[in-house]
């Protein structure tokens, strides 16, 4: 859902591939945003800008995910972050400045900012903590960490750190068991949270 409520952004392969579509909340005024036709790219995981100028999305090739970035009339297509820095789980700050995103440090995972005028990405915070979900006012960065228990079945902490890169508390423990069909879900209920 646009910022102001009067789109809705949604992934379909109506166009005979998956791709990013828009339209209005009254069902009308339904247009393709992105044309993608290589079968071994994939996008999808749209997140609007708080100014609801922008989309940025998950954007797969060949298994690397990165993550793009596109104008609301489906102008200014871009990739968002340089090539070969891989990120997942992307969310908007609340002033739209900086893109949150999951990302890999040394094969841990770790949550990094990348400014939206471009610039280096700068970690926020690592040791295996995912899914990025920074308060609208910037007060604080809830996030997921998951913990491999001795099973193999991967456990999460919601947790919320004030500030950013600060020290955290835990919210929640959820058990890998209670996520349903794939842990990739567990994701988007982080953001959720934030903003809600």
């Amino acid at each position: 859902m646009s910022p102001d409520e009067s789109e809705v952004v949604y992934l379909s392969d109506s166009g005979g591939h998956g791709n990013l579509w828009i339209a209005r909340t009254d069902g009308s005024g339904v247009r393709q945003l992105t044309a993608e036709q290589d079968p071994a790219i994939s996008v999808g995981v749209p997140v609007w800008s708080p100014g609801g100028d922008q989309i940025v999305f998950l954007h797969t090739q060949g298994g690397a995910n990165s993550q793009s970035l596109v104008n609301r009339d489906g102008s200014g297509l871009r990739p968002f972050l340089p090539k070969g820095i891989t990120g997942i789980a992307a969310n908007w700050s609340g002033d739209g400045r900086w893109i949150y995103y999951s990302g890999s440090r040394d094969d841990t995972r770790c949550i990094e900012k990348a400014p939206i005028d471009g610039g280096p990405a700068i970690p926020v915070r690592c040791g295996n903590a995912i899914a990025p979900a920074p308060a609208p006012d910037g007060s604080a960065l809830y996030f997921a960490n998951y913990l491999t228990t001795t099973n193999g079945i991967v456990d999460y902490e919601i947790r919320r750190a004030r500030p950013e890169n600060g020290p955290s508390e835990v919210l929640a423990r959820v058990a890998g068991s209670r996520v349903p069909v794939s842990r990739r879900l567990f994701t988007r209920s982080c953001r959720r949270m934030a903003s809600g």
